[in-house]
């Protein structure tokens, strides 16, 4: 082991540094505007490979990339 790496390992007895609080943020992990996001998303995506089987080749793959590039982003990022 590298000293440096020895220096950051609590030795025994002592407890590890506690991470910075937060700054009031607190995480929702399923709100409304992430569900709504999601559904859309699924929603999209399913019917753009309903009508990718289908032989659609214009509208499947706009629907596909909608879906998969802004929809569900959108959703994971709120």
């Amino acid at each position: 082991m590298s000293r440096r790496r020895r220096d950051r390992v609590p030795k025994a007895g002592q407890r590890r540094a506690k991470l910075p609080a937060s700054r009031g943020h607190e995480v929702e992990p399923f709100t409304r505007w992430t569900g709504g996001f999601g559904a859309a998303g699924l929603v999209t995506v399913v019917l753009g490979f309903v009508l990718l089987s289908q032989g659609s080749i214009v509208l499947a793959p706009v629907l596909l990339a909608l879906g998969f590039l802004v929809l569900f982003p959108v959703a994971l990022v709120r």
